[in-house]
């Protein structure tokens, strides 16, 4: 995949420098095998690296590479120099290591707009009825519905073409095995009972969501 020469060795000079000594500061996740090529989100294929280094890292892989492979990485250099939205631009390695070091400096501590907050409570959003009710209404749309089916159908679903190895079986078979009996956390409960509106057929509650209501057959046989 990279060519071979002394930008090649440099960068991975810098990538194993940074597995064997003590965390600095300012961090950044760089994947060694970039995503756009194929590398995965597996942790022998991320480093941590300073802003400095995951700068000059990006800008040797220009030189490490090719064809279409340079064109996906001149675009993820040039996403790292771009303007932000205050209009500030990274011109050069110190630029782009100044910034980067006054941006952590703004979103750390008090000065993190989330600092002492909670997803909980008052803190949440979805805790005013307003909020929770017009969430409600955007998620319930056919339009909403559709979309999501749509991004989780066929070749968009994220596990297309995929199958879990047989140690992520085993492990899910565990799991699941520990949520029986006494263990499963609706042990000793009841699901709700409806009837339905239109068939009077008298279900559980996910049944009613799934099958009847909207679902149900006397509904759409009484709409054709």
């Amino acid at each position: 995949m990279f060519l071979s020469n002394k930008y090649t060795e440099c960068y991975f000079r810098i990538v194993e420098r940074s597995k064997c000594r003590e965390l600095p500061p300012i961090l950044e996740c760089h994947h060694i095998i970039p995503k756009s090529l194929g590398g995965g989100e597996e942790p022998e294929n991320k480093v941590y690296l300073t802003p400095r280094e995951h700068f000059v890292c990006h800008h040797l892989l220009l030189k490490m590479l090719g064809g279409k492979s340079k064109q996906k990485m001149c675009y993820a250099f040039y996403n790292m120099k771009r303007s932000n939205g205050n209009g500030v631009r990274c011109k050069n390695l110190n630029s782009y290591d100044r910034i980067r070091s006054h941006y952590s400096h703004l979103t750390s501590g008090e000065n993190n707009p989330f600092y002492g907050k909670g997803h909980y409570g008052s803190s949440n959003p979805m805790s005013n009825p307003k909020v929770r009710e017009k969430h409600k209404q955007i998620v319930s749309s056919p339009e909403h519905r559709k979309m999501m089916s749509e991004k989780m159908t066929g070749e968009s679903n994220p596990f297309y073409g995929k199958t879990h190895s047989e140690e992520t079986k085993k492990h899910l078979s565990e799991l699941a095995s520990q949520r029986t009996g006494e263990n499963s956390p609706r042990y000793g409960k009841k699901h709700k009972r409806i009837v339905c509106e239109h068939c009077q057929k008298e279900i559980t509650y996910p049944m009613y969501k799934r099958w009847h209501g909207t679902n149900c057959k006397v509904y759409k046989e009484s709409k054709n």
